[in-house]
């Protein structure tokens, strides 16, 4: 892999452009999540078709930038949420115009609980953090070599504390232990297994980023 991002500055348009993407991927992840959907016999939040793309994202701006650089994104993206999902509960809360007509829908819709919000909250911002410190941990070790097994492992690890803390805080209680083991595993693999059949065009995008910025570089 090529690495000449030394000097790339610290809010490249490039680095700019993946927090925005990681941040659009979480809030449509989060308010999706209200569906549940079937796939290949599972029951897993429709959130999950776009989720795993944060990770990805994730191991991208790892891979380039550096842990306090992807760190640094994973903050921003979190506190988005919270931005996005406080004004949702506010504007639930005020009183709807007399013709309004749409009150349920939309708390039906967009009024997740408190429980749910902290769930994803608390899943995301510790399942994204140990994906970035392993990918630096591994990067290490194999001396910036295998970035196929880096980016699966941590995925693997991450995802899974990701899908643990969401189901647990959000399920805990009112579900049985079977069918929260069962949701646990379904999300984990439904992940992994994104991260897997994707890991070929995340070598592409990593090569590109690189190469974008090197020659961001080389122009100033």
């Amino acid at each position: 892999m090529k690495n000449n991002t030394n000097k790339v500055n610290y809010f490249s348009r490039t680095y700019l452009f993946l927090v925005i993407l990681s941040t659009s991927a979480l809030l449509t992840a989060n308010t999706a999540a209200v569906k549940t959907i079937a796939v290949l016999g599972l029951s897993l939040p429709a959130g999950v078709i776009v989720f795993p793309i944060s990770y990805i994202i994730g191991d991208a701006l790892t891979e380039v930038y550096g842990f306090k650089k992807a760190r640094l994104a994973i903050y921003l993206s979190f506190f988005a949420n919270l931005f996005f999902s406080v004004t949702l509960a506010i504007a639930q809360k005020l009183p709807a115009a007399s013709f309004w007509q749409q009150q349920e829908a939309f708390d039906s819709i967009l009024g997740q609980s408190f429980r749910i919000l902290l769930a994803s909250f608390s899943g995301y911002l510790f399942g994204s953090l140990l994906n970035s410190l392993i990918m630096v941990k591994l990067k290490k070790v194999t001396k910036k070599k295998l970035l196929w097994l880096r980016t699966i492992a941590s995925s693997i690890l991450g995802e899974g504390v990701d899908s643990f803390l969401f189901v647990l805080v959000a399920f805990l209680g009112i579900m049985d232990r079977q069918a929260l083991l069962a949701m646990i595993l379904s999300q984990w693999l439904f992940k992994v297994s994104y991260e897997i059949l994707i890991t070929p065009l995340l070598y592409l995008a990593i090569n590109k980023i690189q190469d974008i910025e090197s020659q961001s570089v080389q122009k100033k």
